[in-house]
């Protein structure tokens, strides 16, 4: 979307944004409401409350700057802001600027929605909760529309946003299923971690065990391991818990410890 430092100024209006107080000084070049309007960017001053603030409205202006150009000016204006101790009223601007170019209602292609999805997460934590479950609820009504499949990692992001538990999606349960473990101790590990352990102090302790999931082979087989595991009784469990224990592995989840919750460590992990 195209700006004016006129525009957004009178979007702000229009939104009931709260213009700083120290903005709009009487002068012979402003407007009726006192502010002093130019897009030009050389006109970019970080000296003064009111000149930093416009600063940041010229700078989300221009669409047309290079990543790192457009970044090195905005960490001298919030310098400045911080300088000036303005640096919530900037930041608050630079907040509504970037909310300007999202509208959610007219997500018409893939690429609209992903904009709207890196918005959502870059914004996500100034906002009330019931406001992201509704943008992410629409999210995933206008990636239906447009026939787009989220990958999981978008899924869990969305849900994230909203404080929903990602273990809650149906990808998650089957990968659940698929690559965790229930011990006999109620507790559960993932494939990957069976994977890490020494198989000479396994074959030590559990000789048995490592007979069932090595193949005739010195070395474990994680996925034969963790079915052979599973199935063992409580002594067994009980061992291999202080092999994990002592090999820096936690449980992703224990059986007495509810409700289950998928975290950022379980699902890398998946």
């Amino acid at each position: 979307m195209e700006k004016s430092v006129r525009f957004i100024l009178d979007t702000m209006r229009e939104s009931n944004f709260a213009v700083p107080a120290y903005v709009g000084a009487k002068s012979a070049n402003s407007d009726s409401d006192g502010i002093v309007v130019t897009d030009d960017l050389n006109d970019i001053s970080i000296h003064g409350q009111e000149n930093v603030w416009m600063s940041m409205l010229k700078l989300g202006c221009r669409t047309d700057m290079l990543p790192v150009v457009r970044q090195s000016y905005a960490n001298k204006i919030a310098d400045a802001a911080l300088r000036y101790g303005i640096a919530e009223d900037v930041h608050a601007a630079a907040e509504f600027i970037d909310r300007m170019d999202i509208d959610p209602s007219r997500i018409r292609t893939e690429g609209d929605w992903q904009r709207s999805k890196h918005w959502l997460q870059k914004n996500a934590g100034y906002m009330d909760i019931h406001i992201r479950e509704g943008i992410v609820d629409h999210l995933f009504e206008k990636a239906a529309e447009l026939g787009y499949i989220p990958s999981l990692s978008e899924k869990c992001l969305l849900y994230q946003i909203a404080e929903r538990n990602p273990g809650e999606l149906p990808e998650v349960q089957q990968l659940a299923e698929a690559n965790i473990h229930k011990l006999a101790s109620g507790r559960h590990y993932t494939t990957d971690q069976f994977a890490i352990l020494p198989f000479e102090e396994v074959n030590d302790l559990l000789p048995d065990l490592t007979k069932r999931a090595s193949l005739g082979m010195s070395l474990l087989q994680p996925d034969l391991f963790a079915k052979a595991a599973s199935a063992a009784d409580v002594n067994t469990a009980t061992v291999l818990d202080a092999i994990f224990q002592k090999h820096g592995q936690s449980p992703v989840y224990d059986d007495s410890d509810l409700p289950y919750e998928i975290n950022d460590r379980i699902l890398a992990a998946l």
